[in-house]
C-alpha cells in the first residue's frame, strides 16, 4: 500500500510540447454559492480554450445554481466527494493535469 502512494508523486509523463493545451485543474469544496465562486467564475468563464483545458474537481457536498453555472464554464467536471485523497490524486494524475490549483487553502473542506 505504501508503494502505491509513492507512485502518485513520481513525475508525470505529460509531453512538454508547446503547441498543446495546458491542462489546468481546479479543486474545491466551494463550487456552489460561496465567496470562492465569486472570483473563480470569471477565471473559468474566460480562460483561453485554445491554450488551456480546464477540469474542475468538485468536493462540494451540495450543488446549486452556482454549481451548474460553474460546471458550464469548465471543459471537464468531476466530483471527488467521498473519494480518498489517494483516489482523488490518482484520478487527477490519470487526467494528465499539468497545473492543479487547490482553491480552499486552509479553510473547511480543503483537500490539501
Amino acid at each position: 500500500a505504501a508503494g502505491a502512494e509513492m507512485d502518485v508523486f513520481e513525475p508525470h509523463g505529460n509531453t512538454r510540447c508547446v503547441s498543446r493545451q495546458v491542462r489546468v485543474g481546479y479543486l474545491s469544496p466551494d463550487f456552489n454559492k460561496h465567496s470562492v465562486s465569486y472570483f473563480t467564475e470569471a477565471l473559468l468563464r474566460h480562460h483561453s480554450v485554445a491554450h488551456f483545458h480546464v477540469t474542475c474537481y468538485s468536493a462540494a457536498s451540495k450543488e446549486d445554481a452556482t454549481t451548474r453555472r460553474l460546471r458550464s464554464c469548465a471543459d471537464s467536471w468531476f466530483s471527488v466527494v467521498g473519494m480518498s485523497p489517494l483516489a482523488a490524486a490518482q484520478k487527477i494524475r490519470a487526467d494528465k493535469i499539468d497545473i492543479l490549483v487547490e482553491l480552499a487553502g486552509h479553510t473547511a473542506g480543503n483537500r490539501l
